[in-house]
């Protein structure tokens, strides 16, 4: 057989952080978890993904808000919209979200490749 390495990268995030908790409450949410999951590696705006999940876009805003304040996901891209106004596209594009229980925090978060 043949295997072949690829690269994964992980959030990992430390279980004695503030953002522990935050992200724990964001990821037992049904609308945080459907975000999260629509997002994996397709990048969409607050629109497509209040039009795609039928959630109103306020909601969305305000998940999307808190996982990028969590570090989780980032912003792909920026674009002109209809109305000539920026228009933001986001992304999950990790493998994977690690919790970590470190005696001493080092931040709230790193990134392993």
């Amino acid at each position: 057989m043949d295997y072949q390495h690829t690269k994964c990268s992980f959030y990992v995030v430390n279980l004695q952080s503030e953002g522990a908790k935050a992200l724990a409450a964001e990821l037992s949410s049904e609308v945080g978890l459907k975000i999260l999951k629509e997002l994996y590696r397709n990048p969409l705006s607050v629109m497509d993904l209040s039009a795609n999940l039928e959630i109103p876009v306020s909601t969305v805003q305000y998940h999307v808000n808190r996982l990028l304040e969590l570090g989780v996901i980032r912003e792909a891209e920026r674009k002109l919209g209809k109305r000539l106004r920026d228009v933001k596209t986001y992304v999950y594009d990790k493998e994977g979200i690690i919790f970590l229980n470190c005696p001493e925090p080092s931040g709230d978060t790193t990134k392993s490749e």
